[in-house]
């Protein structure tokens, strides 16, 4: 849970506060009751700065250690090994592009939900946090990792596309709600470009984003800047292919 898993103690327990103040015997014992849960207020409000200084002392003693094990990587290493590592941003995508089982991992892991975010019933929500991270360097870039663009990639991130899709809700993102759907779409804008330039159909599922998002594009929304860009790709890509 480390530091991010303090606050979210938080709403609970003030649900449960006020649970508790609806019964009758509560008043008998309000003032300890007071003590106890603002007392237990401040703890949970300060503790995040004693765990983040406490992980910043510590981080450049794991440091060697997660070093020596990304070098243990190899190219028969598998894309999930090096999903434990989306902070080596330097050399992690040259370490990738050298892994024999790239093609075949990255399928894998598309069919296994690549976007993944905090609404996967697949995920508990303390993993999901965990696999975010982990996920990131690959799903936002899978245009980058020199990968064949063959019918099971395609179909696997079609997929995968379709999803994301379908949870984007327009009436949410008119009432300026933030879309995790959206922005997860937002952020393939680059590897839908590169599958599209090598004849992935993805035209049924992109036909969908666009009539969800074309409405919204006349009003100031939250997320006007993603839906320009994805609506401006969108029509390039109609033009060009």
């Amino acid at each position: 849970m480390g530091n991010r898993g303090v606050p979210i103690l938080v709403p609970p327990l003030i649900g449960l506060y006020g649970i508790w103040a609806r019964f009758p015997h509560a008043r008998h014992r309000a003032d300890v009751t007071n003590v106890v849960f603002w007392g237990a207020m401040l703890v949970l409000t300060i503790a995040p700065f004693p765990l983040a200084s406490l992980d910043a002392h510590t981080y450049p003693d794991r440091e060697p250690e997660r070093t020596a094990k990304f070098r243990r990587l190899t190219p028969d290493s598998t894309l999930r090994d090096y999903l434990a590592f989306p902070d080596r941003r330097k050399d992690w995508f040259e370490a990738v592009r050298r892994v024999k089982s790239r093609q075949t991992d990255a399928v894998m892991l598309l069919k296994e939900g690549l976007l993944i975010n905090l609404e996967n019933p697949k995920l508990t929500r303390a993993q999901s946090v965990q696999e975010l991270q982990q996920f990131e360097g690959l799903s936002y870039n899978l245009w980058a990792l020199d990968l064949e663009a063959t019918p099971s990639l395609c179909e696997a991130f079609h997929e995968v596309l379709r999803d994301e899709t379908a949870k984007i809700d327009p009436i949410s993102i008119s009432k300026g709600f933030v879309s995790i759907a959206l922005g997860d779409v937002w952020h393939q804008l680059r590897t839908i470009k590169w599958l599209a330039s090598k004849h992935c159909d993805l035209s049924d599922t992109l036909t969908d984003i666009e009539t969800k998002l074309r409405p919204l594009s006349s009003s100031r929304v939250t997320s006007d800047y993603q839906i320009t860009d994805i609506l401006n790709t969108l029509a390039t890509l109609r033009q060009t292919h």
